[in-house]
């Protein structure tokens, strides 16, 4: 009973964090043209995006479902996971008069409750990279497919004494798996 009182303080002090760190992350000072708003779906889990459109680049924050373990069925509860990334387009391109796509890249934050590769539920925190293509359309809609690396630490707390802290070996080892994102922009 201790130990399940004493996790989900831990889940409510870094659903905490994370909502702080994003909040302080969103683009207050910049020139945000447009919002966007949408589901956000992958192997990896599943969620929810924000995108904020600047002149020099866009940012995304996301917040989700961790399937680590779920869809092979080794597992039955998901984590959470947020992350926040900038990302600059490398170009434009005018496919049709109703589309256009853009390629990106660039830098990101990552944090969570999470389960790694083979070990047990525990913090994870991450820098990363993203990069992908989004295609914006006409009628408000844009897609936007990409993949992510993070370069992080896993902390699994057994008790207060004993802290086990290794390198998340699923911020890289789910590298090739895509991210698709069906956005609204408003």
């Amino acid at each position: 009973m201790l130990s399940l009182l004493s996790m989900n303080r831990a889940v409510i002090i870094v659903v905490g964090i994370i909502a702080a760190v994003l909040a302080g992350c969103l683009p207050v000072r910049a020139q945000v043209r447009r919002v966007s708003a949408g589901g956000f779906y992958s192997f990896k889990g599943c969620g929810l995006s924000v995108v904020f459109d600047t002149p020099e680049h866009f940012s995304r924050a996301t917040i989700l479902a961790d399937f680590t373990g779920l869809l092979s069925g080794s597992h039955k509860e998901p984590g959470v996971q947020a992350g926040y990334w900038v990302l600059y387009p490398l170009a434009r391109w005018d496919v049709f008069d109703d589309m256009s796509v853009r390629p990106y890249v660039g830098p990101g934050l990552q944090a969570g409750y999470v389960r790694d590769y083979d070990k047990g539920f525990g913090v994870v925190a991450a820098l990363g990279a993203g990069a992908g293509f989004r295609a914006d359309f006409s009628r408000r809609v844009s897609i936007d497919l990409g993949w992510t690396v993070s370069a992080g630490v896993h902390l699994q707390a057994r008790n207060f004494h004993n802290t086990r802290v290794t390198v998340w070996q699923n911020g890289i080892y789910k590298i090739p798996l895509p991210e698709l994102s069906i956005l609204y922009r408003f």
